[in-house]
């Protein structure tokens, strides 16, 4: 291998290459957007699937970046610092405990860690993860694990959180997804309420202790929720926080597009896009080389679709988000 050659495949062995060829082929609409988070990407290795969190009602700086480690999908990657060198050391310290002793999978339950960095200040990201994805657990066994989990990453565990994870379970729902939003200065833990039908929102919110405005998130559920399938995510330290965050989970584009521009939550462009957006992207031979030998399997392009739509509710805002997820 020529000297040119082991930059090339170094090079594209890194999140930003693969995030090139989206900028690319992404047209005008988001392709400047994606410049800070190439900056920050040519320090992350090229996991297997990752996110671009777009703020639909933002014009500067729409774009987070959320960094997903598989464990199934990124084996032979999953002991390398997914955080950008010489920062973060209490996170990087966190994420290796997570890791079991035979280096091919993560304690507690876990099989995805997500990072995601906040822009325009990417500086510390939050960190989520989910627990128990194939398991009936009970409160006591995630609330051991959350204790644990927290304690690496030298975060207070909020009071209250049993009794609330309790009272979720016995009602019939679960949690699944964990974050500890360490991007912010808020100490609260995020809790995400895995799928259930629409029609239960209004049976799962009292249990939460939200005490938002009831009726927008009704208007929502009539033009948006009716009979599909939703989690929800709420940040607690010690008590609800005032922000509700609904996801729309595996949306219908033909029907939910056409109603998010009716309601002017996002323009003609941002529909054409987002429209489009789903597809695979063939990579280039060497990028595709690169990433064959890193992952140790056969890697020839990229697939794109969206994973969900989020409604924040916040006193009487209502923002929205769309996670493009991309993965290979």
């Amino acid at each position: 291998m020529t000297d040119y050659q082991y930059k090339v495949e170094a090079f594209s062995a890194h999140a930003d290459a693969v995030l090139r060829i989206i900028q690319e082929n992404s047209g005008g609409l988001l392709a400047g957007h994606l410049n800070p988070i190439l900056n920050l990407t040519r320090n992350i290795p090229a996991y297997s699937g990752n996110f671009l969190e777009w703020h639909l009602n933002r014009i500067i700086n729409p774009l987070d970046f959320i960094c997903r480690v598989y464990d199934r999908g990124d084996g032979p990657l999953l002991t390398l610092n997914p955080v950008p060198f010489g920062k973060n050391l209490n996170i990087t310290k966190g994420y290796q405990k997570l890791i079991d002793h035979s280096k091919n999978q993560f304690r507690y339950g876990i099989e995805n860690v997500f990072f995601e960095y906040d822009f325009p200040n990417p500086g510390v990201p939050s960190v989520f993860f989910d627990m128990n994805r194939k398991l009936v657990a009970g409160p006591a066994l995630k609330y051991d694990g959350l204790a644990e989990i927290c304690g690496h990453f030298q975060f207070d565990l909020p009071p209250g959180l049993f009794e609330l994870l309790t009272n979720i379970h016995i009602h019939g729902f679960s949690n699944l997804h964990f974050g500890l939003m360490l991007s912010r200065e808020s100490k609260a833990i995020r809790l995400t309420v895995n799928r259930f039908e629409s029609g239960r929102l209004n049976e799962l919110i009292p249990l939460l202790g939200w005490n938002g405005d009831i009726r927008l998130v009704s208007d929502l559920q009539k033009s948006f929720f009716c009979g599909q399938q939703l989690m929800l995510a709420v940040d607690f330290d010690g008590q609800c926080g005032p922000r509700l965050g609904i996801e729309l989970c595996q949306p219908n584009l033909e029907t939910v597009l056409p109603q998010l521009e009716s309601c002017g939550m996002i323009d003609p462009d941002q529909n054409s896009f987002l429209q489009h957006w789903n597809g695979n992207t063939e990579l280039a031979r060497p990028v595709a080389k690169a990433l064959s030998i890193l992952h140790q399997r056969p890697v020839d392009r990229i697939h794109k679709y969206i994973n969900h739509f989020k409604f924040a509710v916040e006193g009487r805002a209502v923002s929205t988000k769309a996670y493009l997820y991309y993965c290979f």
